[in-house]
Formats: C-alpha cells, structure tokens, sequence
C-alpha cells in the first residue's frame, strides 16, 4: 500500500512539473509577445513606484526613467517630457500594479498632436489672408490700370489740343505779325 500511494504520488507530481512547465513556458511566450512593439510603449509601474516590465521599444526610447514614472499616473491621458509628447492609456492589473500604454505624437502622427492640428489651421487662416489681400491688390491695380487708360487718353487728347492750340497761335502770330508790318506800311505812307 506504501509503495501504491508512492506511485499515485510521483505521477501526480509528475502531472504537475508537466502543468507547471506548461504554465512557465507559456508565460515565456506571452512575455516575448508582450515586449515586442513597434509603435507602442509598454511600462508597468509597481505600487512602490518601481518599473516592472517595460517592453523593447520602452527600453529604446525612456532615458530617464524614474522622471517618467513621477509623472505617469492612472489618471494621465497625455504626458510631455524632454520635448517629447504621447497619449497615455493605463490599466490596473489584479496585483495593483499599473500598466501604462504610451503612443508617442508627434508631426508624423498629427491626427493626435493637437500642436499640428492647430498649426495647420493657423497656417490655412494666413494663407486665406493673404489671398484675400493678394486679389484685393490685384482688384485696385486692374482699376488704376483702368484709370491710367482713361488718364493716357486723356493726356492725347490735351497734347492734341495743345498741338492744336500751337499751330493756331504760330498761324495768330503769323497774322500779327502780316498785321503790323501792313500798319507800318500805311504808317509810312501817310
């Protein structure tokens, strides 16, 4: 009966390093799967305040460590830091630690960088003006081009007239001048 429960004993036990291998290497491949990332940035933040995990992209990117998790907390929806800016979403986990999912915006992303969105309206709103301005110009000098005709026309019109008026007093004092010596002639005479 010893030697039986010995047996029943080793396989259950045998049973269980077999479960237990299982759990280990599965919690091995969800730990690989959940360190890689491209584009995401994976932090979980005990409750002492010390990091836990971080994922591949984590450990590129975080310089400072301990000045992100002063920042981070379960409330933050957007972090700035070191010229840096990312929208943040965060899940408490049954052991009361926190995980912090960081999607880093910037002008590639503008669809989250609310700065971009805002730069580009700012940019829109200056170049309506400005062609605003440009056609008004362009209004107000197709009407002095306009005004300069009229002016040009008129201008030939007054050089015409003084020709005009030029030729009639050569041709006045041409008559004066056939006047006086005529009158200088009867003057002489008489």
């Amino acid at each position: 009966m010893f030697f039986k429960n010995n047996k029943k004993e080793k396989e259950k036990n045998l049973e269980l390093q077999l479960k237990i291998e299982r759990l280990q290497s599965e919690i091995r491949l969800k730990d690989e799967m959940l360190k890689m990332s491209q584009n995401e940035i994976m932090i979980t933040v005990s409750r002492e305040g010390r990091v836990v995990f971080k994922n591949s992209l984590a450990q590129e990117m975080i310089k400072d460590e301990n000045a992100l998790v002063s920042r981070l907390d379960i409330n933050v929806e957007d972090i700035n830091l070191n010229n840096c800016s990312g929208v943040v979403k965060s899940l408490r986990l049954s052991s009361g630690d926190i995980l912090y999912s960081i999607v880093k915006t910037d002008i590639k992303n503008s669809k989250d960088s609310t700065i971009m969105s805002k730069h580009q309206q700012a940019i829109k709103a200056s170049l309506l003006d400005s062609q605003q301005s440009y056609m008004g110009m362009l209004k107000n000098l197709k009407e002095m081009q306009h005004e300069s005709a009229i002016i040009a026309q008129d201008s030939k019109d007054g050089l015409g007239l003084i020709m005009e008026s030029a030729e009639n007093m050569d041709g006045l004092s041409i008559t004066m001048q056939e006047t006086r010596e005529g009158a200088k002639a009867l003057q002489e005479r008489s």
